[in-house]
């Protein structure tokens, strides 16, 4: 087996994983790679002597080698902190991409980098880590449990928004008699005695 068919048996293997398939579709990134590793092993076995001499597949075989790089990269990305993928990585995937294969696939890892970069600019907070949103979340819980317990009378409805918010985002959502539910609840009852 040669070191195309083995790179290409490799991007399969990530790519299915990133996306949660055990088959990645048909028209994927890992798909073509399948097809020109299969075709450049035919055009190593034919009469025809292809090589480091000719420009030609030696400038596709650095493109390829160039998006296989990428891709791999960007798959870890996805796979391991989605939220850090940024426009400019898929930018860079889909040029690979495109560079490679003379187009992108539906589904491949320019199209999956394009999504969660898209989704990532139009939710900010997600950009901030997990770790962040729980630690923000600690800090408040004993800034406003201190105040429940001491001066309960204190609490605001601010104080149950930002309960609230901050609850949200570190768990994605809120608990019936957690946090955000106690402080919102001892704001009214507040509000009630004014």
């Amino acid at each position: 087996m040669s070191n195309n068919v083995q790179d290409a048996a490799y991007l399969k293997s990530r790519e299915a994983r990133a996306i949660g398939q055990n088959q990645p579709p048909k028209d994927s990134i890992s798909s073509d790679a399948q097809r020109l590793a299969s075709q450049n092993e035919g055009a190593t076995n034919s009469s025809t002597p292809k090589g480091p001499s000719d420009p030609v597949a030696q400038s596709a075989a650095d493109r390829a080698a160039n998006f296989e790089k990428e891709a791999e990269n960007i798959v870890t990305k996805m796979a391991t902190n989605p939220q850090a993928v940024t426009q400019e990585d898929a930018d860079l995937a889909h040029s690979r991409e495109q560079r490679a294969f003379g187009h992108t696939s539906k589904g491949g890892v320019a199209a999956q980098a394009q999504s969660l970069a898209s989704e990532n600019m139009k939710n900010p907070s997600a950009t901030q880590s997990a770790a962040d949103r729980v630690s923000n979340f600690d800090q408040t819980a004993d800034n406003i449990t201190e105040k429940l317990a001491k001066a309960p009378e204190t609490i605001t409805k601010e104080d149950g928004d930002l309960a609230h918010s901050r609850e949200q985002r570190a768990f994605g959502a809120t608990h019936k008699g957690g946090l955000a539910s106690q402080t919102q609840s001892q704001a009214a009852a507040n509000e009630g005695q004014n």
